[in-house]
């Protein structure tokens, strides 16, 4: 099993990691209130991190090249030493790979 943290690159338009970003996230959410209210789809998503004017990176976590967790990382700007880590705690997988739990 490779496991591996890199940054999640920003689409133009939706691609397959993107969408398996966006999986994994609404997967986060329901496992936290419970229902998938909360809920997006990658084209709804997607033009919120491409608002060029916030500063934020995505982080993901890969299992043999699956994406499973995510991370947030947002500051005032470059020079600012202040930052909001908004990632959530890493979640576990099933041999499947069919659902998500928070570790």
């Amino acid at each position: 099993m490779q496991f591996e943290i890199s940054p999640l690159v920003i689409p133009a338009t939706v691609d397959s990691d993107f969408a398996e970003m966006v999986r994994v996230r609404n997967e986060i959410e329901a496992d936290a209130v419970g229902n998938y209210d909360l809920a997006y789809e990658p084209a709804e998503l997607l033009p919120m991190w491409q608002r060029n004017w916030e500063h934020k990176v995505m982080n993901v976590a890969r299992v043999d090249g699956r994406i499973v967790a995510r991370a947030i990382y947002e500051y005032d700007d470059e020079t600012s030493p202040t930052a909001w880590p908004l990632g959530r705690s890493a979640h576990s997988f099933s041999a499947s790979g069919d659902r998500f739990g928070a570790v």
